[in-house]
């Protein structure tokens, strides 16, 4: 027989072969607070997170849902990704391809058994919990911050949660040193709207960032137009609108100058350029 008819013959024994075959793989499932019941395609496992799930092979996609009393339940669809193994087709015209599930099943006088590798490899879920009810979920940088509703001062739950009513909502953050943020948001029933907040600074300056791969610059010093402001990198330097000429001495290293200009209501970030400590040890 032409080798291609055998390589097509066996190819086709295995996929047959495959079709029906399943197995039992565990996934495991974790949620954030833990103690969460899971449900699989809504049916109760009768574990809590975190818990490794056994599942068959004979679905490759299952509804993973957990529930804790006072949080939304949460459904996550988890995917089983098939990884199938095949020979080459000099080893193929002379072997069969089987499924793990069908070991012996030969072809008769013609081929001797080979095995075929489906693998299952589940992704592990993980969920976070939200409060139950809705609302937003609030990152904000710097952190501390005051934050309110309508008006009204709110706590947040768990450092990021803010429990509202269905419906248009005007939310405000304020911290000294900083300019207020505010935004009128919809919320929806049973839902969590994520907002990162990144509050800018009152007044305007230049914030002198320290350079990759500077580990030894404990003696820094920053000038700003002959006289020095700072003896660290990163700190926030005010200065009022105009040109300035920046100065950064490092120890054993060439000045670094720069003339800059500061608008109204903005922060310069300033990136030096120095030789890096690697760069000075070659």
């Amino acid at each position: 027989m032409n080798p291609r008819n055998l390589l097509a013959l066996a190819m086709g024994l295995a996929f047959t072969l495959l079709q029906g075959c399943s197995s039992i793989k565990s996934v495991r499932v974790e949620s954030h607070p833990p103690g969460a019941r899971i449900l699989i395609d809504g049916r109760d496992t009768g574990l809590v997170t975190p818990a490794d799930v056994d599942l068959s092979t004979k679905s490759d996609r299952y509804d993973v849902c957990v529930e804790k009393a006072g949080y939304n339940s949460i459904t996550s669809e988890l995917t089983l990704e098939t990884d199938v193994d095949v020979m080459d087709a000099d080893e193929v015209v002379s072997r069969v391809l089987c499924a793990p599930c069908c070991l012996g099943l030969t072809l008769p006088g013609l081929l001797t058994p080979v095995d075929v590798n489906k693998g299952f490899h589940p992704n592990p879920v993980s969920i976070k919990l939200v409060p139950e009810g809705q609302g937003v979920s609030l990152t904000i940088d710097p952190p501390d911050a005051e934050v309110y509703v309508d008006g009204r001062l709110r706590n947040l739950l768990d450092d990021c949660f803010l429990l509202m009513d269905e419906g248009d909502h005007e939310i405000e953050i304020s911290r000294d040193g900083y300019r207020t943020w505010r935004r009128v948001t919809y919320i929806e029933s049973q839902q969590y709207t994520d907002l990162d907040v990144r509050l800018d600074m009152e007044g305007q300056g230049v914030i002198v960032r320290r350079p990759d791969g500077l580990r030894r610059a404990s003696e820094v010093k920053v000038l700003v137009d002959g006289v020095l402001r700072s003896t660290r990198f990163d700190e926030v330097l005010s200065l009022e609108p105009g040109n300035y000429v920046i100065e950064v001495r490092l120890p054993q290293r060439e000045a670094w100058v720069q003339e800059v200009q500061v608008s109204a209501d903005q922060f310069l970030e300033i990136k030096i350029e120095v030789k890096t400590d690697q760069e000075e040890d070659d």
